[in-house]
C-alpha cells in the first residue's frame, strides 16, 4: 500500500500504471495481480484504508473524552495529526476518491458523514446557540485548512505545522485568536 500511495500521489494516478506500481513495491506485476484485480482495486483499498483510519481516531476520541470542548480540541488534533503523519496518503484519499469505484466512495462519503457530524456536535456542545447550518459550514472550513497540506507545500513541518493547524482550525471554530488556542493546546500538552 506505502508503495502504491508513493505511486499514485507522485505520479497521479492516471500515470500509475501496475508496472509501475509493482516496480515502486519492488515485486513483479504478476505478484501485484495475485493480490490486486486492476489499478482501481488497488486505489479502493488505498483510499478504504484512509477512510477507515480517520473513522476509527474519530470515534476513539468520541467515545473516551467526555467534555465537550477537550472532545472537540481532540477531533481536530487527532485529525491533523492523521493527515501530517501521512500526507501523500491524505491527498490520494481526498485527491483521487472521484476516481475510485462506486463502493468505495460511498464508504469515502459515509466516512466524511461520520467526521463532520461528530465535529457538528461537539462544536454545538461547546458552542449552545451555533445554528447546526453554520456549525456545519464552520466544520467544513476547519477540515478544509486541514487537509490544505495535501495541494500545497507548507512552510512549516512536524511539530509547528501541526500547531499551527490545530490553532487555526480551533480559531475558526471557536471564534478565538488561533495563538492564544495553539499556546493553550501546547501548555496542556507540556
Amino acid at each position: 500500500m506505502t508503495a502504491a500511495v508513493r505511486c499514485f500521489d507522485g505520479r497521479g494516478y492516471a500515470g500509475s500504471s501496475m508496472e509501475e506500481l509493482a516496480s515502486t513495491a519492488e515485486t513483479s506485476p504478476a505478484n501485484l495481480y495475485e493480490y490486486f484485480r486492476d489499478k482501481q482495486a488497488i486505489l479502493d483499498a488505498v483510499i478504504e484504508r484512509a477512510v477507515s483510519q480517520v473513522v476509527e481516531r474519530t470515534r476513539d476520541v468520541v467515545e473516551r473524552t467526555p467534555d465537550p470542548r477537550e472532545r472537540l480540541e481532540a477531533l481536530v488534533r487527532t485529525l491533523v495529526g492523521t493527515v501530517v503523519a501521512d500526507v501523500p496518503l491524505a491527498a490520494v484519499a481526498r485527491h483521487d476518491r472521484l476516481l475510485a469505484g462506486e463502493r468505495t466512495r460511498s464508504v469515502a462519503r459515509r466516512g466524511d458523514r461520520f467526521v463532520v457530524d461528530e465535529w457538528v456536535r461537539a462544536l454545538r456542545s461547546v458552542r449552545p446557540g451555533c445554528p447546526e447550518r453554520e456549525a456545519v459550514v464552520m466544520v467544513r472550513a476547519a477540515l478544509g485548512l486541514v487537509f490544505s497540506v495535501t495541494h500545497t507545500e507548507p512552510a512549516l513541518r512536524g511539530r509547528r505545522l501541526e500547531d499551527e493547524l490545530v490553532g487555526g482550525a480551533l480559531a475558526g471554530l471557536m471564534g478565538t485568536d488561533a495563538d492564544d488556542l495553539g499556546d493553550a493546546s501546547a501548555q496542556q500538552r507540556a
